[in-house]
């Protein structure tokens, strides 16, 4: 019959979150990636791939970073495929964590 494979059951249940979106509430908060990934109760390899749109993320991992953060899911899912890339100054910030960011 015409079961779903397995591939697209799981790209079901992903979601693109917006990773400037995580980066500014996280700054905001005064945040480093360290405490966020403890306070959603997900690894800092995860909220660093969140954060620098690296992969599409689980809805149940998308909902932990959006609890985490204080706000509603649907804040941090990216509203456009085409929206423009951070820009170079940007992406190195939140390589580096909080390190920059405003207090």
């Amino acid at each position: 019959m015409n079961e779903p494979s397995k591939t697209s059951m799981r790209r079901s249940r992903s979601m693109q979150l917006d990773g400037n979106k995580i980066y500014r509430i996280r700054c905001d908060k005064g945040w480093t990636q360290g405490q966020l990934a403890y306070e959603s109760s997900c690894s800092e390899k995860t909220t660093w791939s969140a954060e620098n749109n690296y992969k599409g993320n689980g809805v149940a991992t998308a909902r932990k970073i959006a609890d985490a953060l204080g706000v509603p899911l649907t804040d941090l899912n990216k509203t456009e495929a085409g929206e423009v890339e951070a820009s170079s100054a940007q992406k190195v910030r939140r390589l580096m964590g909080c390190l920059f960011c405003p207090k």
